[in-house]
This record gives structure tokens, sequence and C-alpha cells, in this order.
């Protein structure tokens, strides 16, 4: 428990990118070549000789054998990394041990079980039961859903498909294809073949206002279940060697515009400035 401590309060970003409940008996039947990639737990004192832990990475051969190269979210950058959980009991009260997929490897973490019901918005690493899926379900994409076969026609409710999106199997998730919107909303894309009616907010770069290369369309779900989503160009980057303009800072592989708390102003009406605790200054992100 320790670990799991000294982590939770080290990582609070990047391990929101885990995902839903996982069963131990679904973990202990894994398949030999998937149980290999699980990224163990480390003791504090051997964390202490591997140099590269909680330092930022671009690819897994930046973090010394056996870290991981955990991508960021909003203000992190990826980092070298290890699991704090392998089974629930290692978790406190109300919390489950989850999964990340991390390029090939699977970390383990703690995270939140709630109430969310199938095809409602969740986070992948929640820490309060509202944003966490129900028992049961797991969080893909920010929605929760249930396991499904690949194999098996259908699997999946319907408005719902299956896919192999999770570190640890495939799950039903919304899909509008075929099917009709409500007013207002349209069949976006929301990842490799997953699709909600969705009503757009900020820059439409799917269809009306396509990012010019080498800029790439960015898209961030509402925070809850309001049926939205923004969007906006970014420009990629690589946050080991910054590439971005003068006035944007590089931040999980895409520029973010420098900002001022005292002067969100200076970020777009769908985006928010984001500060550390104590900093300066902050970036301009999609605002949930």
């Amino acid at each position: 428990m320790g670990l799991v401590v000294i982590l939770g309060v080290l990582l609070p970003m990047p391990l929101l990118l885990a995902t839903g409940v996982l069963p131990i008996k679904l973990f202990l039947s894994l398949p030999e070549q998937v149980s290999r990639n699980v990224v163990p737990m480390i003791p504090p004192g051997e964390l202490r000789g591997l140099p590269s832990f909680l330092r930022p990475c671009n690819a897994q051969s930046d973090c010394d054998p056996p870290l991981a190269c955990l991508k960021g979210q909003a203000m992190r950058p990826r980092i070298c990394t290890v699991s704090t959980c392998m089974t629930d009991p290692d978790c406190g009260e109300g919390f489950a041990c989850r999964s990340i997929l991390a390029d090939e490897r699977i970390l383990r973490v703690c995270g939140a079980v709630g109430t969310a019901r199938e095809g409602a918005w969740c986070l992948k690493m929640p820490f309060r039961q509202e944003s966490a899926c129900a028992p049961g379900l797991v969080c893909a994409n920010n929605r929760c859903g249930r396991r499904c076969d690949l194999q098996a026609h259908p699997s999946c409710p319907s408005g719902f498909v299956c896919r192999d999106l999770d570190a640890e199997g495939p799950v039903c998730l919304p899909s509008c294809e075929g099917l009709s919107c409500p007013d207002g909303r349209r069949c976006i894309r929301v990842r490799e073949g997953v699709s909600q009616c969705l009503s757009v907010e900020g820059l439409d770069c799917q269809t009306e206002n396509p990012c010019v290369d080498p800029q790439v369309c960015e898209l961030s779900l509402a925070a809850g279940n309001r049926g939205a989503v923004r969007m906006r160009c970014a420009l990629p980057c690589d946050s080991l060697s910054p590439s971005c303009p003068e006035g944007f800072d590089c931040v999980a592989r895409r520029c973010h515009k420098r900002c001022s708390p005292d002067a969100p102003d200076a970020c777009a009406s769908f985006e928010k400035c984001r500060a550390d605790p104590g900093a300066v200054s902050g970036r301009c992100f999609l605002d949930p």
C-alpha cells in the first residue's frame, strides 16, 4: 500500500488513462504472452536504483527495465512508471485494480468502483464514483461498456459495436453507424471505428474545417453526459526535442499555447487555461 500512496500523490494525471474494472479471474486467465507484458510492482527501495523512474520518456527504450513509458494526459508528459497493484486487495475499500495500456505493456493501478451505466461517460482512472463504471463494466474511450467477443455476431446490444480498445480485451462501445442522430447532432468518429451522435463545439475539423498538414484534428468528449465533443487543430510535437512555435509548449505530444490564469481570454472560447499549482503561466487545453 505504501507504493500505491506514493504514486497516487505523484501521478494523479497520468493515471487517468487507466481502463475499467478487471475481475481477478479474468486477470489470472490471461494468455501467457499477455501476462508477460504486465509491468510488476517494485518496492520503493528498488525504485531508487532506476534513474528513469518518474522521468519523461518518448518511447519504451527511454525507461529502465522493467518500467513502462506511460502516455500522460492534459499537462503531464509521458513518464517512466510502474504498477501500483496486481489484484483488488492491493487497493483500499471502494477501489479496484485496473489496467492501463502503455504501448505494448500493461500497468496495473487502483481506481474507484462506481455506478455509471452502460454507454455513460466515464474516466479510465476514476477517483470518484460518479465518473467510474458500475461493476461488470469497463471504461474504454470514455464510455462504459460490457466485455464482448469479436468472433461472435452480434455480441453487443443495438447502438454498440465490439472493439478491441481495452488493455485486457474487446469492449462494447457506442456506435451510430447506420443510425439516425437527433437534431443538432451528427455521427462523429471518436476513435478507430467507434462513433457517437454528438454536437460539435469549437472547430469542426472532421468535416467542415479539416486541419492543414501537419496539424491533426484533436477531439475531447465533454465531461458528464452532455452528448458533445470539442475539436481543434493541433500541431504534433516531440516532448524530448520540442519543435513548437514561439509561445507554445509541447505537452503530451501536442503543441499548446502558453497562457496566464489571470488572463484566460488568451485561449479560444472552447479552451481553458490550465496551470500547475503555484505556476505563473499555463497552457490552453480543450475545455471538457
